[in-house]
């Protein structure tokens, strides 16, 4: 992949917010499985990037966050195995802004 150039080096920036709603999570299997894609969240919410995952578990705890953290609220999130019209949409360059949003 890098040597086809398909991989984008990005400066890591964390969202200390974000981090802290994680951390204050009570149950400990749900505050694994968003840190272990925080990361990903993170890049989304800054960057405005899309996600494409089939991970709906993350999706879905992400989601019920973003009801607290406005910054989650505009993530667009699709499932290439259950979403429909993906592909024209992720060919069209991500330009409608309110498909597959979390919210």
């Amino acid at each position: 992949m890098e040597a086809r150039r398909r991989v984008r080096r990005e400066r890591d920036r964390r969202l200390a917010d974000y981090r802290r709603m994680i951390e204050a999570i009570p149950q400990a299997g749900i505050r694994a499985l968003l840190e272990k894609d925080a990361h990903i969240v993170e890049m989304a919410a800054l960057k405005h990037y899309p996600v494409i995952s089939q991970d709906d578990a993350q999706a879905r705890h992400v989601a019920k966050l973003a009801a607290n953290y406005s910054l989650l609220g505009d993530i667009q999130w699709c499932n290439p195995v259950t979403s429909s019209a993906w592909e024209d949409w992720l060919r069209s360059g991500c330009t409608d802004t309110t498909a597959y949003k979390l919210t």
